[in-house]
């Protein structure tokens, strides 16, 4: 459903327990044009970082990602700054 949708304006999905299994589900779904997405306190820890680093990669469109109240750690934002640093990587906001 989603990587057919390019009528979608923002991806809110705040205060859902998507913890990092359904993180690693979301990440494989998304569209190459991924718009603005809120993951406000789902319960993601490290281990969604790497997934969430690939998308940074892959989806140019993405340009702001809204993590608070995740307990990502510093191990997760080195994997988040993996992603930040590919060239292919437009992201303008990260809260």
């Amino acid at each position: 459903m989603l990587g057919t949708t390019s009528s979608l304006v923002q991806l809110d999905l705040s205060d859902n327990p998507l913890e990092d299994s359904g993180m690693r589900e979301l990440c494989g779904a998304l569209p190459r044009y991924c718009p603005p997405c809120r993951l406000w306190q789902c319960r993601l820890t490290e281990a969604s970082c790497g997934a969430l680093a690939v998308v940074l990669a892959a989806s140019p469109s993405l340009t702001e990602l809204h993590l608070g109240a995740n307990e990502l750690g510093d191990r997760g934002v080195w994997r988040l700054c993996e992603g930040l640093r590919d060239p292919a990587c437009r992201l303008q906001m990260l809260r």
